[in-house]
């Protein structure tokens, strides 16, 4: 007698799979063609504070905004092949798509991020999370939690109340500063896990809030940057 469970199981460890990003049948999520491309993608140079294509270290933005974040590491640009992998994760709820985005990441720049002892899923308004399924920034950073072995603190997922709060000079975040969670956060390196920065000041009044529980540095990992063009010369915070 066929046992059927046992085929079924069988059949999902050897039959191959579509590569997420050109569909070209074979055994990895991400076929080598995909990943070759994506790397000479990466190495682009960028701002190490904003990720903000530029040749030098720091660019003249980040010279005078004075961030209260001190890092950013980007897996990608908003013109690489890797931004409809992203969209369908992000905006549309396709949740298998974050075995990629973790791959790509794992694989092509998790060496460059600087060392952290924690980590945080940027929180958002908690429409977007209805309407999509699920945190998409929390997902991700589960599976960097797990392969670095590093603690995730979930406690302020919800404190961006709407998106009406956004505005470039006060903070959309509500943090409550209970005891517990500054002494989970004070004096040390919070790695914080975001799906896309277009405007810098998101990301600077999450990183003020961090620093004011006692957070000693603030990186930020996302996957897609997308440079804000109203901010191209200026900063709006400078």
């Amino acid at each position: 007698m066929l046992n059927y469970p046992l085929i079924f199981e069988f059949l999902k460890i050897f039959a191959p799979c579509a590569c997420l990003i050109c569909n070209q049948r074979q055994k990895s999520v991400i076929c080598r063609f995909c990943l070759s491309r994506l790397y000479s993608e990466v190495r682009s140079k960028n701002c190490v504070i904003c990720a903000n294509p530029n040749r030098t270290w720091v660019c003249k933005r980040c010279m005078v905004a004075k961030w209260a974040f001190d890092s950013t590491h980007c897996l990608s640009s908003e013109n690489s092949r890797l931004v409809p992998l992203v969209k369908k994760f992000h905006l549309h709820g396709n949740l298998k798509q974050s075995r990629g985005i973790f791959l790509i990441w794992d694989q092509l720049k998790s060496k460059e991020f600087l060392p952290v002892d924690l980590l945080i899923p940027l929180p958002e308004p908690i429409g977007i999370t209805q309407s999509r399924g699920y945190q998409s920034n929390l997902e991700i950073a589960k599976l960097f939690s797990k392969q670095r072995k590093l603690p995730l603190l979930l406690s302020l997922l919800d404190s961006y109340p709407d998106e009406n709060t956004l505005t470039p000079t006060n903070s959309p975040f509500q943090i409550n500063s209970r005891e517990e969670i500054i002494r989970s956060i004070t004096n040390l390196r919070v790695g914080v896990v975001g799906n896309l920065m277009q405007s810098e000041y998101i990301y600077h009044h999450f990183a003020k809030e961090l620093k004011s529980l006692g957070a000693l540095w603030v990186s930020n990992w996302i996957m897609i940057r997308v440079p804000n063009k109203k901010t191209q010369t200026c900063s709006i915070l400078s």
